[in-house]
């Protein structure tokens, strides 16, 4: 595959970071759907997941405990704690924060509220869960809290068409709504953290950063697409017209590892994944990942998975 036949950068983004998605067992649930009038106050306690929050009406304030001032949000707005650590919303800077499920129990079947826009907040709520959130190689690399305002929401096509279509298969509650909606939640995650991506300076967020490289991220992508493949440093350097030490270079420069050592913890992510779910014999899964033998295999797993 050579350089001009690949895909653009935004779908390579989207397929490199699905299939690390993947091997990490990302899961997530609408956990709230509620429209509070002021004053009030949550609180999320320390938790390994991640959290994403929706304001369709009215405004907040986020604050985390490593926040000096909280963070206003406005309708239309997207916040996603991608390391709860702890945290509160809250009406005001003024307002007390009970524990969130006490607010939203406290507020369940309860009729929507008439009064003037500023005394009513409505969200959408939801949590992603993953199989190795304290190693997930994508979270790892994503700040405490990334927050899309309604300008940038509006003006990225796929992600506002993409939070139109989760609210009205939650307004409309039919056969089929919560499995489309589930799989709504987990494209948003891509996209929140691919407009994050894009505000970045080149260079400064790892692997994911690397994937806007129009030639490193190429070779990412080719890695993620076969990693049994018989690769070498010189023979991803051809596949995107750069010479040998000059690719090894920038790719360790942008990626923070060298491309082999890349591909051998690729590998390994895959073939654990494999390993629990599926029946495969070892040495298919070995086969699959690019080892001719299980003993080979063996070895750098245990070597890998014990660093």
């Amino acid at each position: 595959m050579k350089l001009t036949n690949v895909k653009t950068d935004p779908q390579r983004i989207i397929d490199v970071l699905s299939d690390v998605l993947a091997t990490s067992k990302m899961g997530n649930a609408v956990i709230c759907e509620p429209t509070l009038p002021a004053p009030w106050g949550m609180k999320f306690e320390a938790a390994s997941k991640a959290v994403f929050h929706l304001i369709r009406e009215g405004s907040c304030f986020i604050q985390t405990n490593t926040m000096i001032e909280p963070l206003r949000l406005m309708q239309g707005d997207i916040v996603l704690v991608t390391k709860c650590n702890g945290y509160k919303l809250i009406d005001s800077k003024n307002s007390f924060a009970e524990p969130f499920r006490d607010v939203i129990n406290r507020h369940k079947g309860i009729p929507k509220i008439e009064g003037s826009f500023s005394d009513l907040t409505s969200f959408l709520c939801g949590i992603y869960f993953f199989r190795n959130y304290e190693y997930n190689p994508v979270l790892s690399l994503l700040p405490e809290i990334i927050h899309i305002p309604s300008n940038e929401v509006q003006n990225n096509m796929q992600l506002h068409a993409l939070i139109q279509l989760i609210l009205l298969e939650s307004n409309r509650n039919e056969i089929g709504s919560s499995t489309a909606i589930s799989k709504f939640i987990d494209t948003m995650f891509i996209y929140i953290v691919r407009a994050w991506l894009q505000r970045q300076p080149q260079g400064t967020t790892g692997w994911l950063g690397a994937l806007n490289d129009p030639r490193i991220g190429v070779a990412i992508s080719l890695i993620h697409e076969s990693p049994s493949n018989k690769w070498t440093v010189e023979l991803l350097a051809n596949n995107v017209n750069m010479s040998r030490s000059s690719f090894a270079q920038k790719f360790n420069a942008l990626v923070g590892e060298p491309p082999l050592a890349y591909l051998t913890r690729w590998r390994m992510d895959l073939s654990s994944q494999l390993l629990i779910d599926s029946n495969q014999k070892l040495r298919t899964i070995a086969a699959e990942v690019g080892y001719d033998s299980e003993t080979a295999f063996s070895k750098t797993f245990k070597k890998i998975k014990n660093l």
